[in-house]
Protein backbone atom coordinates (compact mmCIF):
# COMPACT_ATOMS: atom_id res chain seq x y z
CA UNK A 1 0.00 0.00 0.00
CA UNK A 2 1.37 3.07 -1.05
CA UNK A 3 1.00 6.60 0.83
CA UNK A 4 -1.03 7.87 -2.04
CA UNK A 5 -3.81 5.15 -0.98
CA UNK A 6 -3.08 5.67 2.66
CA UNK A 7 -4.45 9.62 1.94
CA UNK A 8 -7.17 8.97 -0.19
CA UNK A 9 -8.69 6.46 2.30
CA UNK A 10 -8.04 8.80 4.94
CA UNK A 11 -9.59 11.78 2.95
CA UNK A 12 -12.79 9.14 2.11
CA UNK A 13 -12.84 8.59 6.20
CA UNK A 14 -13.43 12.12 6.55
CA UNK A 15 -15.54 12.66 4.29
CA UNK A 16 -18.11 10.13 5.69
CA UNK A 17 -17.36 11.45 8.82
CA UNK A 18 -18.39 14.66 8.67
CA UNK A 19 -21.30 13.91 6.71
CA UNK A 20 -22.48 11.59 9.49
CA UNK A 21 -22.09 14.55 12.04
CA UNK A 22 -23.86 17.04 9.22
CA UNK A 23 -26.74 14.44 9.28
CA UNK A 24 -26.67 13.90 13.08
CA UNK A 25 -26.87 17.70 13.63
CA UNK A 26 -29.75 18.40 11.00
CA UNK A 27 -32.02 15.09 12.56
CA UNK A 28 -31.31 16.47 15.95
CA UNK A 29 -32.40 19.98 15.25
CA UNK A 30 -35.85 18.88 13.31
CA UNK A 31 -35.99 16.87 16.15
CA UNK A 32 -35.89 19.65 18.55
CA UNK A 33 -37.51 22.34 16.58
CA UNK A 34 -40.67 19.86 15.58
CA UNK A 35 -40.59 18.67 19.93
CA UNK A 36 -40.86 22.26 21.24
CA UNK A 37 -43.94 23.06 18.43
CA UNK A 38 -46.04 20.41 19.36
CA UNK A 39 -49.27 20.64 22.60
CA UNK A 40 -47.91 18.12 25.14
CA UNK A 41 -51.89 17.29 25.90
CA UNK A 42 -52.10 15.89 21.90
CA UNK A 43 -52.30 12.25 21.81
CA UNK A 44 -52.39 10.93 18.23
CA UNK A 45 -53.42 7.61 17.25
CA UNK A 46 -54.87 5.16 14.80
CA UNK A 47 -57.74 2.92 15.82
CA UNK A 48 -57.22 0.34 18.26
CA UNK A 49 -53.56 1.44 19.36
CA UNK A 50 -52.71 2.65 22.71
CA UNK A 51 -50.47 5.29 24.18
CA UNK A 52 -48.83 6.31 27.19
CA UNK A 53 -49.78 9.62 28.96
CA UNK A 54 -49.15 11.39 32.32
CA UNK A 55 -49.83 14.40 34.04
CA UNK A 56 -49.72 15.81 37.45
CA UNK A 57 -51.89 15.11 40.68
CA UNK A 58 -53.15 17.18 43.72
CA UNK A 59 -52.15 16.14 47.24
CA UNK A 60 -55.55 14.51 48.65
CA UNK A 61 -54.81 11.63 45.45
CA UNK A 62 -53.39 9.19 46.86
CA UNK A 63 -54.57 6.21 44.94
CA UNK A 64 -55.65 5.72 40.75
CA UNK A 65 -59.11 5.03 41.56
CA UNK A 66 -59.32 9.02 43.34
CA UNK A 67 -59.15 10.21 39.73
CA UNK A 68 -62.21 10.55 37.27
CA UNK A 69 -61.71 10.41 33.35
CA UNK A 70 -64.28 11.28 31.06
CA UNK A 71 -64.61 11.50 27.20
CA UNK A 72 -66.32 11.97 24.44
CA UNK A 73 -66.63 8.41 22.94
CA UNK A 74 -67.26 5.51 25.09
CA UNK A 75 -64.38 4.45 22.57
CA UNK A 76 -61.78 5.58 24.32
CA UNK A 77 -60.31 4.84 27.10
CA UNK A 78 -57.71 5.51 30.02
CA UNK A 79 -57.13 3.05 32.80
CA UNK A 80 -54.68 4.93 35.42
CA UNK A 81 -51.63 2.73 36.31
CA UNK A 82 -50.34 4.38 39.12
CA UNK A 83 -49.67 7.69 41.39
CA UNK A 84 -46.28 8.29 41.58
CA UNK A 85 -43.75 11.49 42.54
CA UNK A 86 -42.08 13.30 39.29
CA UNK A 87 -38.43 13.00 38.82
CA UNK A 88 -37.88 16.72 38.45
CA UNK A 89 -39.88 18.64 40.94
CA UNK A 90 -40.92 15.75 43.18
CA UNK A 91 -44.74 16.89 43.08
CA UNK A 92 -47.49 14.23 42.76
CA UNK A 93 -47.57 12.74 39.54
CA UNK A 94 -50.27 9.92 37.56
CA UNK A 95 -49.07 7.67 35.01
CA UNK A 96 -51.95 6.12 32.85
CA UNK A 97 -52.49 4.51 29.28
CA UNK A 98 -54.89 5.41 26.35
CA UNK A 99 -56.61 2.99 24.24
CA UNK A 100 -58.97 3.55 21.04
CA UNK A 101 -60.95 0.61 20.09
CA UNK A 102 -60.77 -0.71 16.35
CA UNK A 103 -64.33 0.65 15.46
CA UNK A 104 -63.44 4.64 16.47
CA UNK A 105 -64.13 6.92 13.73
CA UNK A 106 -61.21 9.75 13.09
CA UNK A 107 -61.60 12.81 14.56
CA UNK A 108 -60.80 15.05 17.56
CA UNK A 109 -61.93 13.92 21.13
CA UNK A 110 -61.54 15.56 24.48
CA UNK A 111 -60.51 13.69 27.46
CA UNK A 112 -59.95 14.65 30.62
CA UNK A 113 -59.10 13.57 34.10
CA UNK A 114 -59.90 15.23 37.18
CA UNK A 115 -60.54 14.74 40.93
CA UNK A 116 -64.23 14.86 41.96
CA UNK A 117 -64.82 17.00 44.95
CA UNK A 118 -62.02 18.91 44.48
CA UNK A 119 -63.04 22.66 45.04
CA UNK A 120 -61.74 24.78 42.42
CA UNK A 121 -63.63 22.30 39.69
CA UNK A 122 -60.30 22.65 37.27
CA UNK A 123 -59.75 19.42 35.70
CA UNK A 124 -55.75 18.15 36.05
CA UNK A 125 -54.79 17.05 32.55
CA UNK A 126 -57.17 17.74 29.43
CA UNK A 127 -55.66 15.59 26.78
CA UNK A 128 -57.04 16.25 22.40
CA UNK A 129 -56.92 12.47 21.21
CA UNK A 130 -56.41 12.49 17.38
CA UNK A 131 -57.47 9.74 15.57
CA UNK A 132 -56.25 8.88 12.36
CA UNK A 133 -57.75 7.06 9.52
CA UNK A 134 -54.44 5.58 8.43
CA UNK A 135 -51.02 5.06 8.89
CA UNK A 136 -50.63 7.35 6.32
CA UNK A 137 -52.61 9.95 7.40
CA UNK A 138 -50.49 10.22 10.48
CA UNK A 139 -47.20 9.98 9.18
CA UNK A 140 -48.47 13.26 7.23
CA UNK A 141 -49.17 14.80 10.45
CA UNK A 142 -45.97 14.40 12.59
CA UNK A 143 -43.92 16.78 13.27
CA UNK A 144 -40.39 16.16 12.11
CA UNK A 145 -39.61 17.07 8.26
CA UNK A 146 -37.55 14.07 8.36
CA UNK A 147 -40.20 11.30 9.94
CA UNK A 148 -42.86 13.31 7.51
CA UNK A 149 -40.65 12.72 4.27
CA UNK A 150 -39.02 9.26 4.39
CA UNK A 151 -41.19 7.58 7.46
CA UNK A 152 -38.11 7.68 9.97
CA UNK A 153 -37.83 9.33 13.43
CA UNK A 154 -35.03 11.77 13.65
Amino acid sequence: MTLDHINARRRFAGTAAALCCLLFCISALDGLVSRFGEDPHEVRLLPGESAAVNGPASEGVRDPQDLTVTSDSDQIRLAVDRIHTGFWLGGLMWRGTVTTRSTLEAGDYALTVSVPGEPSGKPLATFRVRVFQDAASLLKSSGPIIQRTIGISP
